[in-house]
């Protein structure tokens, strides 16, 4: 019976820097739209939530 004893083949490996900005990047985007939300300038509170809109469709698809 051949039977591999180590589990490393059975484990996906990740690639280091591979998929670590894209979250960064829609958090970013996320945090700056709120905080224009909430300001209290005017047009800030549309453009706030223009660009939490953006963020979250990022967020949603991954980038």
């Amino acid at each position: 019976m051949n039977v591999r004893s180590d589990r490393s083949a059975a484990t996906p490996t990740r690639q280091p820097g591979v998929g670590s900005n894209t979250m960064r990047l829609s958090t970013i985007v996320l945090v700056l739209g709120l905080a224009l939300f909430v300001l209290p300038i005017p047009g800030t509170f549309v453009a706030g939530g223009a660009v939490l809109l953006a963020g979250g469709v990022a967020r949603l698809l991954g980038r």
